[in-house]
């Protein structure tokens, strides 16, 4: 699914096909991307409930739980800066 043309509800299937689509090395498998997103979301999910992505926040911290190419992505750069610092010149005025 591109992340423009998501539709919400999204279940963990489909985050999972998601994460497969987009890195053909990807090797974890149902069950190892369940137990990280139980240890990672312990307090937070309510146990034998689905794993559903009701927005984009909720969708990348899913998959950000176990696809580290992904988190990667998401995070952002930092910026080198181009600006130079500008200096207060002011010439030798006499009165």
């Amino acid at each position: 699914m591109s992340r423009n043309a998501m539709s919400f509800p999204v279940v963990l299937k489909s985050i999972i096909n998601d994460a497969h689509k987009s890195n053909k090395s990807f090797t974890l498998n149902d069950k190892q991307i369940r137990s990280r997103l139980r240890a990672k979301f312990a307090d937070a999910h309510i146990k034998n409930t689905s794993w559903i992505a009701t927005n984009k926040r909720e969708y990348d911290a899913i998959r950000c739980a176990f696809d580290t190419q992904y988190a990667s992505s998401l995070t952002r750069k930092p910026r080198a800066s181009k600006r130079v610092a500008k200096t207060n010149d002011v010439a030798n005025v006499e009165a």
